[in-house]
């Protein structure tokens, strides 16, 4: 009687986990495209209200305006996270002191400027799970004037040509 009751239990939750999975990813869908930030950690500068809304955080925007002004002033993103480690200055909840990846990672996001790049990384299929960036594997949602943003579009258009130029 057993062996034949738990295939079909086996059958069942497997069925029950994949339209948990379905309904949760689709879930998911919906509040990208409705724009809201649906990560674990909001962005170094940010913080999370419990909407999900990106909210500024004074310190840290601080040191996010800093990081811009001294690219912009010609420093280079080595020099940039040697400073603030040296200054002891906290980083992100993920991070471990402040890297030059930290620092490029800073200035090349969006969402400093105000907009919303959703959906960066994308998971693979199987096991074990694998996170990896996303190169046009899905979708990628961009939602301009998201929320308020720690600097202006001009200071991030000039920041992106100095990357190129350095190409960093």
């Amino acid at each position: 009687e057993k062996s034949f009751i738990l295939p079909i239990k086996n059958f069942v939750n497997e069925s029950y986990c994949r339209d948990i999975s379905s309904k949760v990813r689709s879930h998911q869908r919906i509040k990208r495209e409705k724009g809201e930030f649906i990560g674990a950690y909001a962005p170094y500068g940010y913080c999370k209200d419990p909407d999900g809304n990106l909210i500024i955080e004074p310190k840290e925007a601080a040191v996010v305006r800093r990081i811009f002004e001294a690219y912009l002033g010609g420093m280079g993103s080595y020099t940039i996270a040697q400073s603030l480690q040296k200054e002891g200055i906290p980083t992100s909840r993920k991070s471990n002191g402040w890297q030059e990846g930290t620092v490029k990672e800073i200035l090349k996001n969006p969402v400093y400027e105000g907009d919303l790049l959703l959906q960066k990384t994308c998971t693979t299929e199987g096991i074990p799970f694998r996170t990896k960036r996303n190169h046009g594997e899905l979708p990628q949602y961009l939602i301009r004037d998201n929320h308020e943003p720690i600097i202006s579009r001009e200071e991030a258009e000039a920041v992106r040509k100095l990357c190129t130029y350095r190409k960093e």
